[in-house]
């Protein structure tokens, strides 16, 4: 201990205290505002915001995963290895191979319910008020489940965290893009049907190889859920794909990075405000090739264009991740401060498929009394 600290211990032993302690109930070790590296690590994770890019198969923690296969008996083939092993992305068809062998392990109900409550109490954890989980539904039905009873699980799993944890949002039904149009057209007419059913169904997107079909192949599928109700969103991974997903009406764009390739499509996207769900982990761990950090990734130049970026996790544990964290890593990325790391928040609210005035002002209001917090908000230069 220093002398600096010893002098100051003997002052606060010193000062006047109600039942141990000081008469506003912190001394003022405690009361202190902390140093921006940290105020910004925990505003990332106190913040509430939207969670709208993220994947149910690829968002079960490993050690639950492991659990799960070790009370079926099954054997990832991973030995004494940690738990996280289990995800090692070595290429896409390994990724969606990971992905399909987390569907294999939801056999009823109820084993789904229990592990779409384990994705949404991470994202929760993160800071996430509204979850919107994107759910490959041809991964499910390929393993024998029923389409309905599966997404009624799903839709029991949110109404439990909707009263556990005051959580918002519904499902993402999406098509595997490399099925095709008429597969797409059957996905959105079960999303459509469970929808009416009221089931938390809030739109429909894709997923899968981009290099299978063109996105306007998806038309047929993307047209049934309008007529039905349902929002639109869409991976937009290829330069290609982003014009037919603007024409095609989507509501949001998921990734989107490729609009800096083009500056005439950068310029359409900007004066749109369509909102982009970004996640830089996912991008970086999946194409190092492209970008192998997060100083060469295009989330700077997307923030600088003027484009409606939000941040999110795709598959947090698969990229050793979670949606805190990717706040924190875009805010030493792009040099945001505390302000600018709620106004990304913010963003990620209004892009958020909920109509709830109400609840916005609320988390509004939370994140404004978080900022004026001095603990964090004198501590705020990065």
């Amino acid at each position: 201990m220093t002398d600096d600290v010893g002098k100051r211990m003997e002052e606060l032993s010193a000062e006047a205290v109600v039942d141990g302690l000081p008469e506003d109930g912190m001394m003022d070790i405690e009361a202190a505002p902390v140093g921006p590296q940290i105020a910004l690590d925990i505003l990332a994770r106190r913040l509430p915001k939207a969670s709208l890019h993220l994947h149910f198969s690829g968002s079960i923690r490993p050690s639950t995963l492991r659990l799960m296969a070790h009370e079926r008996g099954v054997d990832f083939g991973h030995g004494a290895a940690g738990p996280d092993a289990l995800y090692d992305y070595r290429g896409f068809v390994k990724f969606i191979q990971d992905m399909r062998r987390s569907a294999s392990l939801m056999r009823d109900t109820e084993s789904t319910r229990r592990l779409a409550l384990d994705v949404l109490g991470a994202e929760v954890d993160g800071g996430a008020r509204h979850v919107e989980m994107m759910v490959t539904l041809g991964y499910y039905l390929d393993h024998g489940a029923e389409a309905h009873e599966f997404l009624g699980a799903i839709d029991s799993a949110f109404e439990t965290a909707a009263e556990a944890w005051d959580l918002t949002g519904g499902v993402i039904v999406e098509f595997d893009r490399g099925s095709g149009g008429d597969r797409a057209r059957e996905i959105a007419e079960i999303a459509g049907e469970a929808r009416s059913r009221g089931m938390r169904v809030v739109g429909v997107g894709n997923d899968g190889d981009p290099l299978a079909v063109p996105f306007a192949a998806l038309a047929p599928g993307y047209d049934v859920a309008r007529d039905a109700g349902l929002k639109l969103c869409g991976h937009v991974d290829l330069p290609d794909d982003v014009a037919p997903a603007l024409d095609m009406g989507l509501d949001r764009l998921d990734h989107g990075y490729a609009v800096l390739y083009d500056p005439a499509l950068l310029e359409r996207v900007v004066a749109s405000q369509v909102p982009f769900t970004i996640c830089p982990t996912s991008n970086i761990l999946q194409m190092p090739g492209l970008t192998p950090d997060f100083d060469s990734h295009a989330l700077g130049g997307l923030v600088e264009a003027g484009v409606n970026v939000t941040i999110h996790g795709d598959d947090p544990p698969m990229f050793f991740t979670d949606l805190a964290q990717e706040y924190r890593a875009a805010t030493r990325t792009v040099g945001w401060g505390p302000e600018e790391l709620a106004a990304t928040a913010r963003r990620s609210l209004d892009a958020a498929w909920l109509d709830d005035d109400d609840r916005r002002e609320r988390w509004n209001a939370e994140m404004d009394a978080l900022l004026a917090d001095p603990r964090w908000r004198l501590g705020s230069d990065d």
